[in-house]
């Protein structure tokens, strides 16, 4: 399966169209050269989940529903989230981490969520995506 961890919060300044279209295109290039029969999405934002969602019909994702709506939202979700759910976002995070390193490659941005799933499983392949604007 195909793992694409997409953090979308840190985008607020750029063109969110843009970058989950290069997500699309990547996964398509991805499927088209290893026959992924799944993909599974983490992602900080309901709209990244959607997109994605629209385009394959075989995404799985792990349910939660403290994410930002849009991808390029100026508040990140730790912002969003309060005292007493806190706690639960953080089990959330470590939980898609950890199914993200039962997939056999990753699509993502320079991140920990990704890079603690490759501390779980040290053989997956992971593809960095760049950032359109600022960060690494």
């Amino acid at each position: 399966s195909l793992g694409v961890h997409v953090r979308g919060t840190d985008y607020h300044a750029s063109n969110s169209h843009d970058y989950l279209s290069t997500i699309v295109e990547e996964c398509h290039r991805k499927i088209a050269e290893n026959n992924y029969t799944n993909i599974f999405v983490a992602a900080d934002n309901h709209e990244a989940i959607e997109r994605i969602a629209s385009t394959f019909s075989n995404v799985l994702f792990y349910k939660t529903d403290l994410r930002a709506n849009k991808f390029a939202s100026a508040s990140p979700i730790c912002h969003l989230v309060q005292n007493e759910n806190k706690m639960r976002h953080g089990k959330d995070v470590l939980i898609e981490a950890t199914l993200l390193s039962k997939c056999d490659r990753i699509l993502c941005v320079n991140s920990n969520v990704p890079a603690y799933a490759c501390y779980l499983n040290p053989l997956i392949k992971i593809n960095l995506l760049k950032r359109l604007h600022g960060g690494g």
